[in-house]
């Protein structure tokens, strides 16, 4: 079973959230969003990658476009280093056939372990905002406020505290 949790943007007061489904502790999926965001080059070009990501639906039918994108980092993360692949990503793992797209929607095109370099790379991120009140299954969750550039770190047990604010833990993502 895998550490569960979320990883994302908050836009202009939206959050731009996508399930993450393994290692989603500190020193797994924390570290590397932070990795991410440091690396990004300047707080201009990450504010601009948000911004550009496209929030879809899982259930919703995949366009053309998304399909050729999904294919082309498919084919980009196949071809790369292990250590350049977002965690527990499975190469052998092949997208819809041709005549299999009509039925395809994103859940099917997306296995739940893309970092947010790849998602600012395909342009778009199914929506996962439904699993930040899942207390359960939902152990961390890292939204990145492209505006503050703060990181907010948020655990399932924080997230039954009622008291306000409780559940966010701010990390600072500055250089």
């Amino acid at each position: 079973m895998g550490t569960r949790g979320l990883q994302g943007y908050r836009v202009g007061g939206e959050d731009k959230v996508s399930y993450h489904h393994y290692d989603c502790y500190p020193s797994g999926l924390g570290k590397a969003v932070l990795k991410y965001v440091r690396g990004c080059g300047s707080i201009e070009a990450l504010r601009e990658q948000a911004q550009a990501i496209e929030v879809v639906d899982d259930e919703s039918a995949v366009s053309e476009a998304h399909m050729v994108a999904a294919e082309t980092l498919h084919a980009a993360l196949r071809a790369s280093e292990p250590e350049d692949r977002p965690l527990k990503y499975y190469p052998e793992v092949s997208l819809p056939s041709a005549e299999d797209r009509a039925d395809c929607t994103y859940a099917d095109l997306l296995d739940c372990n893309v970092s947010l370099k790849a998602l600012s790379s395909l342009g778009f991120l199914v929506d996962s905002t439904h699993f930040l009140s899942n207390c359960l299954f939902n152990e961390w969750t890292y939204i990145i406020n492209v505006w503050t550039m703060r990181c907010w770190r948020c655990t399932t047990e924080s997230m039954t505290d009622p008291t306000p604010g409780a559940a966010t833990h701010p990390w600072s993502v500055r250089r």
